[in-house]
């Protein structure tokens, strides 16, 4: 509350540090950001963006604490519509799948024995499935542009189970809101990414068979 009235962020200028870990700053502080009004959010675009780049542990953490539960709501600034806008900004389909899906098993295995052994810890699909469940959930009013759009985004995945699942997720929850799913797709396919394109044409045509109502696709 005192930071969205008065922009006074926990750790900033020692405000209410004294006795907290670090760990626990940072998570207090991203709490505090997820529901961050956007006339306050542009002054910390730049800090999130330069954490989300910077490394796989750091990438992870911001995705996994911050923007994938801003996801939950499309009128969270640093939500879906922002992880899409940095995914979409990147110059080339190999820089964004750096930042978004993580090192190739080449650039892993000359990693440090340590963070070769424990790089999996920050995968992409143990922020979604975190407990490799395989199923997984969207409510059926989710807007296309809240976790829909992350789900359809980690459709660049090589983890085929994970994939698939994304697939069966999406195609439920776009029988039922057609019309979301239409902007979504608007959205996402000119993203210039076969695997993710080729997804999306197999939940459009699942959605297709299904759909009682043909004219609301």
């Amino acid at each position: 509350m005192l930071f969205h009235e008065h922009d006074l962020l926990i750790a900033q200028d020692d405000y209410l540090a004294e006795g907290l870990s670090v760990a626990t700053i940072e998570q207090l502080r991203m709490n505090a950001l997820i529901q961050v009004p956007p006339d306050l959010a542009t002054s910390y675009k730049a800090t999130i963006e330069e954490s989300f780049s910077k490394d796989h542990r750091s990438r992870h953490f911001v995705f996994r604490n911050f923007i994938y539960p801003s996801a939950a709501s499309s009128a969270n600034y640093f939500g879906a519509d922002y992880l899409h806008g940095l995914l979409m900004q990147q110059p080339t389909a190999v820089d964004r799948d750096k930042i978004w899906l993580g090192m190739d098993r080449h650039d892993i295995h000359e990693l440090e024995k340590d963070g070769n052994k424990t790089y999996y810890r920050y995968d992409l699909r143990r922020v979604i499935d975190p407990h490799g469940e395989g199923q997984l959930y969207l409510h059926e009013l989710s807007l296309h542009n809240e976790y829909p759009l992350v789900f359809v985004w980690a459709l660049g995945t090589l983890d085929q189970s994970f994939r698939e699942g994304l697939r069966t997720s999406l195609t439920g929850w776009a029988i039922k809101q057609p019309h979301e799913f239409k902007l979504l797709l608007d959205k996402l396919f000119p993203c210039n990414d076969p695997q993710i394109q080729e997804d999306l044409a197999a939940v459009t045509l699942g959605v297709a068979s299904r759909l009682k109502d043909k004219a609301a696709l």
